[in-house]
């Protein structure tokens, strides 16, 4: 009976430690899951995050096709005004008209395109003397008129450089990112 009762401890010993061992894996398995799930949590926002920065860079991008497909169109329109008034000769001694609204728009049209080609010239037309006349000469005469405007146009100048700066920028930056994730 003795010897019995000394191999149902034994027995009882050994199932007592292949219960301590199971829930001590178990544990262990319980602990890498939970550490699992939060590395995939950690992963899956930092993908969140890369996908709503390139919809805001893909809204960015069409709103930019945008302006330039209307710019496009723009300079199409004067492309064609210019061709026309080529075609035609020079303004006014062909016309029958002497309505001063039709010269208007048509030097009005001319002055555009003086300003967009004195933007890609390198010995751009001072525009300032073109259009005013003796009536006008009293407004252009302050210095203080003058200063502003040069001024105004500086700023517009570095803000234009800075905007390209940023794009710069941004593109760069969006190539690291895809960089970093094709790698």
């Amino acid at each position: 009976m003795e010897r019995l009762k000394i191999e149902n401890q034994k027995h009882i010993n050994q199932e007592q430690r292949n219960l301590d061992e199971s829930e001590k894996m178990l544990q262990q398995q319980s602990t890498h899951s939970e550490e699992r799930v939060a590395m995939l949590e950690t992963k899956l926002s930092e993908i969140s995050k890369v996908v709503g920065e390139y919809e805001r860079l893909k809204c960015q991008d069409q709103i930019t096709i945008q302006k330039l497909k209307e710019r496009v169109s723009q300079l199409d329109l004067e492309n064609t005004a210019l061709s026309q008034s080529q075609s035609s000769g020079t303004y006014g001694q062909d016309d029958d008209t002497s309505d001063p609204q039709v010269f208007a728009e048509k030097i009005l049209n001319l002055k555009d395109m003086l300003k967009s080609a004195n933007k890609h010239s390198e010995n751009p037309v001072k525009l300032k003397g073109l259009f005013t006349d003796e009536e006008d000469a009293t407004l252009n005469d302050c210095p203080f008129c003058d200063k502003a405007k040069d001024d105004y146009e500086q700023v517009k100048e570095e803000f234009e450089r800075y905007k390209l700066r940023a794009q710069s920028v941004l593109k760069n930056k969006n190539t690291k990112v895809c960089q970093k994730y094709l790698d």
